[in-house]
């Protein structure tokens, strides 16, 4: 990559980096800056907060303000790993039994243009995927994580290319502290307990009386409690899960108690208006950054909390460098299934929007002897996917 120019008139800018989602910022330039005109769409732009760089961003959308007394213009712009959305996923494609590395690296080697390549990968899965006709590699590849029952976190080295994509574990590691006096200003608290559940029926692949439970490895039961402690204080949230890529009871069983576990409690979120701490630790020892675990001493409740961060969002870098939102959570929704994936209110079609399942019965009469056994073809389509079982019966007539 060249060198264009630096940007030393840029101003308002901001930056919004969700946790496992995709990065936006922005800034603006006075219209008349001669280096307005060597700006062009798709351009890369690398974002820095004082100093500190926030990453490689593309430019994607341009508006210009022109009045009489003041002519700007304003470029929004997505991270570089928005690149992933470039490409499609053509045809059918189906991995079995292969570990995560070998998963998303051969998602990555899809890539038209090889803008990434894999990196760190801390986990090693077998779970079974299919994806057909994606728009995008970039949602197979947030795809592969979504089983999982361990927390964990997409980051990125986009400091030189090709850039490199990595997967990681959280880290447990208190990185930072918020309270009054100190370095937060506000707090907001919402208690959210629409998806609450107390029991949960999974369902894995096929359909009808064939589709895949759990009852085998669950001592015959379809279903799994929340703990006793859980149901003592609120119970009888009942939520049925279907979701077909399992093809293994244990695992099936392994991600709904995980997403059990995650959701059988109301998700308390804090939104933090907070003095960015980073630019004046005397001893640059605390962090704040998306994914980092930060403790929250609340003063009205008198307790201390551990939370993740999930987003930490500035609005003006250059105008107010200290000002900044962060979102934290008492849980991450992006763990196990992705709770996005279990919105009880999306998920009712699922269950039966899959159609019913498909039975194709053959007759098959001939004679044979110990000399002359009788020979039976099953023939099987080509575009058939799966096959949940095949039944034979037979009566032999002397």
């Amino acid at each position: 990559m060249q060198l264009k120019a630096y940007l030393k008139n840029a101003y308002n800018i901001k930056y919004n980096p969700p946790l496992n989602e995709l990065w936006t910022a922005g800034f603006s330039l006075p219209f008349t800056d001669p280096k307005r005109e060597e700006i062009e769409t798709f351009d890369y732009v690398e974002i820095f907060d004082n100093g500190k760089r926030i990453g490689m961003f593309r430019i994607m959308d341009s508006d210009e303000e022109r009045q009489v007394h003041e002519k700007i213009i304003t470029y929004d712009c997505e991270h570089v790993l928005s690149t992933l959305m470039d490409g499609v996923l053509f045809g059918y494609h189906e991995r079995i039994n292969l570990t995560t590395r070998q998963n998303i690296e051969y998602l990555l080697s899809k890539q038209r243009i090889k803008h990434w390549k894999l990196g760190r990968c801390d986990f090693t899965k077998y779970f079974s995927y299919s994806w057909e006709n994606e728009d995008t590699l970039l949602g197979p590849i947030y795809s592969i994580p979504k089983p999982f029952d361990e927390k964990f976190q997409w980051t990125w080295d986009d400091s030189s290319y090709p850039w490199t994509l990595n997967i990681l574990r959280f880290s447990e590691e208190i990185t930072g502290e918020l309270r009054y006096r100190k370095n937060m200003k506000g707090i907001k608290r919402k208690v959210e307990a629409k998806d609450v559940m107390t029991r949960i029926y999974p369902l894995g692949y096929g359909e009808g009386v064939n589709q895949l439970t759990i009852k085998s490895v669950n001592k015959g039961l379809p279903y799994i409690d929340a703990p006793d402690f859980v149901r003592e204080l609120h119970d009888g949230f009942d939520y049925i899960w279907a979701d077909r890529k399992f093809e293994d009871p244990k695992t099936l069983y392994a991600s709904a108690q995980a997403m059990l576990l995650k959701a059988c409690m109301p998700k308390v979120t804090y939104e933090i208006d907070a003095i960015d701490y980073e630019l004046i630790d005397p001893y640059k020892i605390e962090k704040y950054e998306t994914g980092k675990l930060v403790r929250l001493y609340d003063e009205d409740f008198n307790i201390f909390v551990d939370l993740r961060v999930m987003d930490r969002q500035k609005d003006d870098v250059t105008g107010n460098p200290l000002d900044v939102k962060l979102v934290l959570e008492n849980k991450v929704t992006d763990l196990g299934t992705i709770q996005a994936d279990i919105e009880k209110r999306q998920k009712v079609n699922e269950v039966y929007s899959q159609g019913t399942t498909n039975i194709d019965s053959r007759d098959f009469q001939d004679n044979c002897d110990s000399e002359h056994p009788a020979i039976i073809r099953f023939q099987i389509p080509n575009d058939v996917k799966n096959v949940n079982e095949l039944l034979l019966t037979f009566e032999i007539l002397r």
